[in-house]
Formats: structure tokens, sequence, C-alpha cells
């Protein structure tokens, strides 16, 4: 016969249980290797985001402190319209560990979309922000 005792639902399974527990300690396990992953991903995303920034700032930079392209002011013009165009170009093959490089190399790229930079002479305010206070 099936009793039910009163506080304890029927379909109550104790912790001692064998084939319970297993799967319980396998799950925690599971657990601690998606997180451990998890963070592997997103330090190795921000490594890959803060190389592709560098070059895209530095490229920008470079742009800029050329006086021939800026005197002609054509460049300014299509950079306000249509944003400055960063380009990589790489010689990898798709085998082996170069395919992980490509791959970095898309998910960098991708997250600069998201990206915008502001640059400030020293000494202006940029809504409420002093650019003293502002990384150099």
């Amino acid at each position: 016969t099936n009793i039910h005792l009163p506080g304890r639902s029927e379909r109550h399974i104790p912790p001692s249980h064998h084939e319970i527990s297993s799967l319980r300690t396998a799950c925690i396990a599971a657990t601690q290797r998606l997180h451990t992953l998890t963070w592997d991903i997103a330090v190795r995303r921000a490594n890959v985001f803060s190389q592709a920034l560098g070059i895209a700032a530095t490229l920008y930079l470079t742009h800029m402190s050329d006086k021939a392209k800026l005197d002609s002011g054509a460049w300014a013009e299509l950079w306000i319209k249509h944003g400055f165009l960063v380009t990589f170009e790489g010689l990898l093959s798709a085998a082996g560990k170069e395919l992980g490089m490509i791959e970095d190399a898309a998910v960098g790229i991708s997250m600069l979309r998201m990206a915008s930079v502001m640059i400030v002479t020293e000494g202006n305010t940029f809504d409420g922000v002093n650019s003293s206070s502002c990384i150099p």
C-alpha cells in the first residue's frame, strides 16, 4: 500500500538515494565545467576585442596624421557621412590552429561594430566629463 505521510510529497526521493546522488554529482561537475568554459571564452573575447580596437584606433590616428588627406577635406566628409572604414587583412589558411585565429579575428571585428570612439582635445568637456579624466 502507498502511505502518504503528512508534510511530505508523494514524489519525494531521499537524498541518500544512490542513483540520484550520482546524477546530482554529475550535474554539479557539468555546471562547473560550463562556468569554466564560459569564463575562458569571455577572457579570450576580451583579449581579441582589445587587439582589434587597438588596431582600429591606430589606423584612425594614422589617417588623422596624414596632412594631405586632411587638407583635401573630402575624407572628413566621407567619414562623417559613412563612418571610418577599418579593413583587416590576413594571410591565414583555414587549416589547423589558423582556423581558430580566423574565428577569433571574426569575433573581434564583429565586436567593433558595437564600439564607438570619441577623440577630444585635452581640456575639453563632453557630456559633463572632463577630457583630463579620460584614457590618454
